[in-house]
């Protein structure tokens, strides 16, 4: 229900921008005595600016063809104004060489060409982060299922652990399946933790403009590869802490039955969030073997 909320408001906020950025238009067009305009053209963008139905492709429609036919007193004004866009949702170095440009200095010609790249440089940038937008809800609405899917099934496994062998101790001969419950627990937390990571790294990503990176995020594909993952790295870090290979030392001091059940929680949730967590451990004992064998060859010697 609350990504419901977020997805409506992201989608009314995006229609204000939207209107905000047709009025700007209107603005531009019929308060300012914009000449030069063939009859068709004209026809065209009145029509496009007065449809009820509006999009970001008409409206960028729109913006080109004004771009075209601007005095080069209002292509200063227009330049100078994008420029501030610019600086806030365009890659730095192409902000950079669009800041350089003295507009005040240069033709007319060589303005309106810098001017038009400008336009095509944001639209594509708005265009980029609409989709990351996309495919950043889709993932979201895929997480958050997996979410509620992993804590049903721990959920599950919490009520098994209550509600089987210790509580009627008739079942204790049949009930060895409560035996493999730590186990199993380890292995949804592992999942839970690895769902927490992607969902951390998908909104640091989409915060920092990082495009690319966030389209790996709507592959199922690569989502269940990290689920697995996540799985796979509680089930090492298991079988590591119950070989004394890696301790925890902050769950010591726990009464014997809840630390029974919190522990594979806890192992889970960090070898599954942590993705340097069980490869650090790993490498630390190959280090230690090849240290180990070096150490009796000289012994030997």
């Amino acid at each position: 229900m609350l990504a419901l909320f977020k997805w409506r408001g992201c989608r009314l906020k995006g229609e204000l921008l939207l209107n905000q950025f047709y009025a700007s238009l209107e603005v531009l067009y019929y308060n300012h005595s914009v000449g030069g305009i063939c009859e068709d053209l004209r026809s065209e963008i009145e029509t496009t600016l007065n449809d009820k139905s509006r999009t970001w492709s008409k409206a960028y429609f729109v913006e080109q063809a004004l771009a075209s036919v601007l005095t080069y007193d209002q292509l200063k004004s227009e330049f100078a104004r994008r420029l501030i866009d610019a600086e806030n949702r365009l890659p730095t170095p192409h902000s950079k060489f669009f800041s350089k440009v003295e507009y005040d200095k240069i033709e007319e010609r060589e303005l309106r060409s810098i001017y038009i790249r400008l336009l095509n440089d944001l639209q594509w940038s708005d265009q980029r982060r609409q989709e990351a937008w996309q495919k950043k809800r889709c993932a979201t609405w895929i997480l958050t299922f997996a979410i509620a899917v992993v804590l049903t099934l721990m959920f599950f496994l919490f009520w098994l652990h209550f509600n089987t062998c210790d509580s009627d101790p008739l079942l204790s001969a049949s009930c060895s399946f409560t035996k493999m419950l730590p186990f199993f627990i380890a292995l949804t937390s592992g999942g839970l933790g690895a769902i927490f990571s992607l969902l951390t790294q998908l909104y640091r990503r989409f915060n920092g403009e990082k495009v690319r990176e966030v389209e790996n995020f709507a592959s199922l594909s690569y989502l269940s590869s990290r689920f697995f993952l996540g799985i796979l790295a509680s089930l090492f870090a298991y079988f590591l802490y119950n070989s004394n290979m890696i301790q925890l030392t902050f769950l010591e001091h726990g009464t014997a039955g809840m630390k029974d059940l919190i522990l594979p929680v806890v192992i889970g949730l960090l070898a599954g969030f942590s993705e340097n967590l069980v490869p650090n451990v790993l490498q630390n004992g190959t280090s230690h073997l090849r240290t180990g064998k070096k150490s009796d060859e000289k012994t030997k010697e």
